[in-house]
């Protein structure tokens, strides 16, 4: 049992090849815990930020900690710099109340608005929209076991279910540019194979001026 919180926790998430749990909630404050000790030992407190913090990912092979807050910014710890933030990306319209990293580049967020987005974190950009619940704020979001799928729960009492597929298939942008070049390529051979069929072959002058010389010295 720990009590080093001093206000609710609102989510955790757990770093396996460091073997720490990490929590944050109502307090403001980015709680570290060693599981290689005996018992829930805290091993870092943050200072506490202005905000509540409510969802959290680790991303970036483990160097960043990305955690979604009650006023719509995400902040991003340095790992093992647990004092105080690094960095912040403003951009949700309202709380960022769930997190589900997508790779270590990308996560999704579930926000107060309803609406599930697509993140990328260093450079912090939004790339897209998934889906929503109608203005109800989302509370949980977990794929499916095939990854195909991102399933995610809301005030409005129902359960829904996102197709991201395409998410499983990072390459499919680049087969659809090799195909496109590919096409281009072949159109450039037809056209060169149509100049060189039209284009009027050039007359050999050294050739003709050769028998002209010929013709002249046989009627002497």
């Amino acid at each position: 049992e720990s009590k080093d919180h001093q206000d609710f926790i609102a989510n955790m998430t757990y770093h396996e090849s460091s073997n720490r749990l990490l929590t944050g909630g109502g307090d403001g404050r980015l709680g570290v815990y060693d599981l290689r000790r005996a018992g829930l030992k805290l091993e870092n407190l943050s200072d506490q930020q202005e905000d509540e913090l409510l969802s959290l990912a680790v991303v970036k092979g483990g160097r960043k900690v990305v955690v979604g807050t009650q006023d719509g910014i995400i902040d991003i710890w340095s790992w093992g710099k647990w004092e105080d933030l690094s960095d912040r990306f403003p951009g949700h319209p309202q709380s960022v109340d769930a997190m589900l990293k997508i790779d270590e580049d990308t996560i999704c967020t579930g926000s107060s608005d309803g609406v599930i987005r697509f993140i990328s974190i260093l450079p912090n950009k939004l790339l897209g929209v998934a889906g929503g619940h109608d203005d109800f704020p989302i509370e949980r979001m977990q794929f499916s076991h095939d990854r195909n799928f991102i399933g995610t729960c809301s005030h409005d009492s129902i359960v829904r279910f996102f197709d991201v597929s395409y998410l499983n298939d990072p390459d499919s942008d680049e087969d659809e540019d090799d195909e496109n070049e590919e096409d281009v390529d072949e159109g450039e051979k037809m056209k060169n194979n149509d100049d060189s069929e039209t284009r009027p072959k050039k007359k050999m002058k050294g050739a003709s001026d050769k028998e002209a010389v010929q013709d002249f010295f046989s009627d002497l």
